[in-house]
């Protein structure tokens, strides 16, 4: 009898908490709980005695087991998820949509001042040319990892891979304290670790490959921007342009800041002003200066 009570009692805890939505099988099992104490009393009062001591607290304890369980499922799968997206999207914004469900996927955007840096490959094209398109991606690759991981030690949400090219914003969708300090340092940090890279292509294939990078302050919007269809979460505005325009004046192993990231970074980073310089699309000219290091 208690073998029999003890498999009944596992199949519905089975049934409850792996087939039925948590919500309800709750309530089913404190129905269940009343229903059993009222039956317990019941066959009592007629002389009969049934023994449940051990199916109530098998039921509460299963309950509870399945709880974390469920908890520790779920936390696994967002870690998953995570980790499967986050090679496609930036993480914050991963982290974002995760937090906000449905909401995280609404099109619209926020207006907040953000520093924004562009970096190009200087070169990538004779090196098309003189190697082999696999070798060509292995080198991408590299270089490509070689930005990312100088975004993300910084802070900083890679927007996205344009090409040999890469765009990232500092001070979204998280705010970033500093961002404009924390960018700089990003760009130097590349500029360091390009030094190894550029000497083994060299040996290699004869070619001075080298960064152009373009680095400016100033507000933008940003957010979940497209069709109901297809998203980018990005930033938008003339904060944006006038970054690409920078980082497209650039020369080879050249940081390009604008004034703008300048006035908050002065004291902090050793630049030679280059004055005011044209760029594509702009009436006006920008004063820029050329970053030379960090104190």
């Amino acid at each position: 009898m208690e073998r029999s009570s003890f498999v009944t009692s596992c199949t519905l805890a089975y049934l409850l908490f792996r087939k039925v939505k948590m919500l309800y099988s709750y309530a089913v099992i404190a129905v269940i709980i009343a229903l059993l104490i009222f039956a317990g009393r019941y066959f009592y009062d007629q002389g009969m005695l049934i023994s449940l001591g051990y199916v109530i607290p098998f039921l509460i304890i299963s309950c509870i087991v399945v709880i974390g369980f469920q908890y520790l499922e779920e936390l696994m799968e967002k870690r998953r998820v995570t980790d499967i997206f986050g090679r496609y999207v930036a993480p914050q914004v991963v982290d974002q949509i995760l937090k906000k469900g449905q909401e995280g996927l609404k099109l619209g955007g926020s207006r907040r001042e953000l520093t924004l840096l562009f970096v190009d490959i200087r070169g990538f094209t004779p090196l098309s040319e003189a190697a082999e398109p696999e070798e060509i991606v292995e080198i991408l690759n590299e270089y490509l990892d070689l930005t990312a991981g100088c975004i993300f030690k910084y802070d900083g949400t890679l927007d996205k891979f344009i090409g040999d090219a890469t765009m990232a914003i500092f001070n979204a969708p998280l705010l970033l304290e500093d961002h404009p300090m924390q960018a700089v340092k990003a760009a130097w940090a590349m500029k360091e670790g390009s030094a190894a890279v550029e000497q083994k292509l060299f040996e290699r294939f004869g070619l001075v490959v080298k960064f152009g990078i373009g680095v400016h302050t100033g507000p933008a919007v940003f957010g979940n921007i497209g069709s109901k269809t297809r998203m980018d979460y990005t930033a938008i505005g003339d904060t944006v342009n006038t970054a690409a325009r920078l980082e497209s004046n650039a020369k080879p192993g050249q940081i390009l800041i604008s004034e703008a990231t300048y006035a908050f970074v002065k004291d902090r980073v050793s630049a030679v002003s280059l004055g005011e310089i044209k760029v594509k699309g702009k009436e006006q000219g920008i004063s820029v200066y050329e970053l030379e290091g960090l104190r």
